[in-house]
């Protein structure tokens, strides 16, 4: 399945996003496929926005407002969720 340039998959319960061309480079999990899509919207916000950062900084969820200062190679959404940040 595809979504937003992202493939997704299912592993272990999990569905997982990847950029399909760089599939180790960043991952984005979770259980509920409306989550993962969400945060697959999440990270393409400042493309739609484009150079009015404020603008996507507001809207942007706090886990990608915190993973643009400090980009890791995976987001597990779940956790992010139960820890209030989705």
């Amino acid at each position: 399945m595809h979504y937003a340039s992202y493939s997704i998959t299912r592993e272990k319960g999990r569905f997982v996003g990847f950029d399909p061309n760089e599939p180790e480079a960043f991952k984005i999990f979770s259980r509920d496929l409306r989550r993962l899509k969400a945060g697959i919207d999440a990270l393409w916000l400042p493309c739609v926005v484009g150079n009015s950062r404020q603008l996507a900084d507001e809207s942007a969820p706090r886990w990608r407002r915190e993973w643009a200062r400090n980009p890791v190679g995976e987001v597990d959404l779940d956790a992010e969720n139960a820890r209030g940040a989705c």
